[in-house]
C-alpha cells in the first residue's frame, strides 16, 4: 500500500479524534502528501508538516497507548479480537440474507479485513419509510447501528 488510515476510535476503544496515517517511504517527499491544516513547528520533513496543529486538544492521541493495552489484556490481543468479530459479522450477516433469501452488495470475499458487510435487502423493506423503521427498530431494540442506501441495480 501507498498510504493507510485508520480510525482508533473505531477499532482501538479510543475517543473519536484520534487516529493515522501510515505513508510507504517510498511516496514520502518535500511536497507530497501535504496536510489539510499547515503545522506550526517550523519543521518541514515529513513529520514536521503533521506534528503540530495549533490548539488542538491532544487527549484522544494520547489514549491510544491505553487502548491497545485493554486490548491485550482483556481481549486476547488484536489477532484474536479480529477473528472474533469476523466470525461474529459472518455469522450474523449469513442469518439475515438466508432470512430475507437475499444476498451480499458485494462478495464476502472482498470484505475480509473489514468488521461490517452490506446485505442487500428484501424488496418488502427497500423503501425509504420502511427502512428507516427498520434502522430504528434495530437500534432501540438492540442498540444496533444500520445505515442504508438506495444503490440502483
Amino acid at each position: 500500500a501507498d498510504y493507510y488510515t485508520g480510525n482508533c476510535h473505531k477499532w482501538l476503544y479510543c475517543p473519536k479524534g484520534s487516529a493515522f496515517m501510515w505513508t510507504n517511504p517510498r511516496k514520502i517527499s518535500a511536497m507530497h502528501p501535504q496536510p489539510v491544516v499547515i503545522s506550526s513547528t517550523g519543521w518541514y520533513d515529513y513529520l514536521g508538516r503533521f506534528a503540530y496543529t495549533g490548539t488542538r486538544d491532544y487527549t484522544a492521541f494520547a489514549s491510544i497507548p491505553a487502548g491497545l493495552l485493554f486490548i491485550d489484556k482483556y481481549l486476547g490481543g488484536l489477532e484474536n479480537m479480529r477473528s472474533y468479530c469476523r466470525d461474529l459479522i459472518a455469522k450474523g450477516s449469513q442469518i439475515c440474507v438466508d432470512a430475507w433469501q437475499t444476498g451480499y452488495l458485494v462478495p464476502w470475499e472482498m470484505t475480509a479485513s473489514t468488521f461490517m458487510t452490506n446485505i442487500i435487502l428484501p424488496p418488502s423493506i427497500q423503501t425509504e419509510v420502511r427502512a428507516k423503521e427498520m434502522q430504528d427498530r434495530l437500534y432501540k431494540t438492540y442498540g444496533l447501528s444500520m445505515v442504508y442506501r438506495n444503490v440502483p441495480s
